[in-house]
């Protein structure tokens, strides 16, 4: 079967020196469309505001889903913070490629015993063709606004990249460990990967606090 490679961004990698500096982007001629994070439909028990715009609501499977502004953490959760506006997807002629969320943390445990500053990104990939794709998130780099790049993700991430049949759906989380620390101090990421084997990539800005 013939392969489609996925027409993705072709530019030189663009350094980001400067802390909070705005990243800089490839324009394209059409823009993705922004995604809003899938959760749980809540239960009929009503969420519950106060006057610092925070919002609490149980969702069905007993969890409890806190919103102050655009951070969100769960009762099951206690390392990470999810950012509720950092995501995105993308349909490619039949491929969609999603950015379900983005978490933080400066206290995931290490085998040592230290504790890490990490960021989680979880990936979402469906085939809707009867072709075959060729992405590779999975070998994404990271920049933040706070001066890191990451050349890879690191330790648990998944396997999520290569060849994608027809019909096919991919998922899993990539995992950035950060060398400087201080994950709660980042107003943005920048993510690109290769999507195919000629050297084209994708480029995306994620913002966390918007």
């Amino acid at each position: 079967m013939k392969k489609i490679a996925l027409i993705g961004v072709t530019t030189a990698l663009l350094f980001l020196s400067a802390c909070g500096e705005e990243p800089i982007t490839q324009k394209t001629n059409e823009q993705p469309k922004q995604a809003s994070i899938k959760h749980e439909k809540p239960s009929s028990e009503p969420s519950a505001k106060n006057e610092d715009n925070k919002t609490v609501t149980t969702l069905p499977n007993g969890v409890i889903e806190t919103t102050v502004g655009n951070v969100t953490t769960y009762s099951n959760d206690k390392i990470y913070t999810y950012y509720k506006g950092a995501n995105w997807e993308d349909n490619h002629d039949g491929l969609k490629t999603e950015v379900v969320h983005v978490a933080l943390t400066d206290k995931y445990p290490l085998k040592d015993g230290k504790l890490a500053s990490v960021v989680n990104v979880k990936f979402k990939l469906h085939n809707t063709t009867q072709g075959k794709f060729t992405t590779y998130p999975d070998q994404a780099q990271l920049i933040t606004s706070t001066g890191e790049k990451i050349e890879s993700p690191t330790f648990k991430s998944e396997n999520i990249g290569g060849e994608i049949n027809k019909g096919v759906t991919k998922e899993g989380i990539l995992y950035f460990q950060l060398e400087k620390g201080n994950a709660d101090k980042i107003n943005w990421i920048q993510l690109f990967w290769p999507v195919s084997d000629n050297g084209t990539e994708q480029r995306i800005v994620l913002y966390l606090n918007e």
